[in-house]
């Protein structure tokens, strides 16, 4: 299955965000065996069947840099492991007016730390053509029937106008943002 990293892991092996590769297998840990999980067989049928995390995956990447094979592994199969990250969030961002309300009952935390552990892959069958910008594609499907809703039209509308808006002032300031670049 095709697949994009969502991650830098090595940039100097080539496996950077936006690498596309060839999803080839999960490999789970062996210590971890599902019929060791405590669950009540009341509440779960005894046919169900329980989902593993995976340990890492195995992507085969054409265009890395891995010059040798990783314990026996194909050339240009690639272990991609689990990746843990941290980040906090404003909860009187995420909640709005509820936040004010559960505040005026009781202390409630302003920020709230997150840890999620995932593959940095995503499937690649379709991809926006922001991630497509500057990759080399054998062939290529596009939808030219395809028209906005009126909702996604008022939206482009207003970035349209905003846009112009930002121009505006950064010609009154006499200052070019080094990050944007105009037509």
């Amino acid at each position: 299955m095709p697949m994009l990293l969502t991650g830098s892991i090595a940039c100097e092996l080539g496996l950077s965000n936006g690498t596309q590769g060839t999803f080839r297998e999960p490999i789970y840990d062996n210590q971890e065996d599902p019929s060791d999980l405590k669950v009540k067989s009341e509440v779960f049928p005894s046919n169900a069947i329980y989902m593993r995390k995976p340990s890492y995956m195995l992507v085969e990447i054409n265009t890395s840099q891995v010059e040798t094979s990783l314990d026996g592994l194909r050339p240009k199969v690639i272990p991609i492991p689990l990746i843990k990250k941290q980040f906090t969030v404003s909860v009187k961002q995420l909640l709005g007016q509820l936040f004010e309300r559960m505040q005026g009952e009781k202390k409630v935390p302003q920020m709230i730390q997150v840890t999620r552990i995932q593959l940095p892959i995503v499937p690649a069958s379709a991809i926006t053509t922001y991630k497509a910008q500057g990759l080399t594609m054998n062939k290529i499907v596009v939808d030219l029937q395809v028209r906005p809703s009126p909702a996604q039209d008022a939206e482009l509308k207003r970035l349209e106008e905003l846009d112009k808006t930002k121009m505006y002032l950064f010609r009154f300031l006499n200052v070019v943002p080094t990050n944007w670049l105009s037509s």
